[in-house]
């Protein structure tokens, strides 16, 4: 029970608050789909549908979305428009 604890918490703390969790990239890291069910169970995530996972109480947002394909997909996304000239220096907020 103490290594899922310490895994829970490694996933936790890898990731921005409000950023969403891909299921394949969960899988990439050794999460198994009993795992992610469990951690549902026991209220540390939730589902959005199929294939992505935020945190219990949390809402994604839209840069989290976006984080999730930049990092966890690597998929060369980018925010134009508006939205992006109006975000902070930081790589994530």
């Amino acid at each position: 029970m103490r290594s899922r604890a310490n895994k829970l918490n490694t996933l936790l703390i890898s990731q921005p608050h409000r950023v969403v969790y891909l299921s394949a990239w969960l899988s990439a890291q050794g999460y198994s789909s009993q795992l992610l069910q469990q951690y549902k169970t026991h209220h540390w995530l939730r589902s959005l549908g199929y294939g992505a996972w935020v945190r219990k109480g949390q809402s994604p947002r839209l840069l989290g979305a976006v984080y999730a394909l930049q990092h966890q997909a690597k998929q060369h996304i980018y925010s134009v428009s508006y939205t992006h000239l109006t975000l902070p220096t930081t790589p994530y907020v």
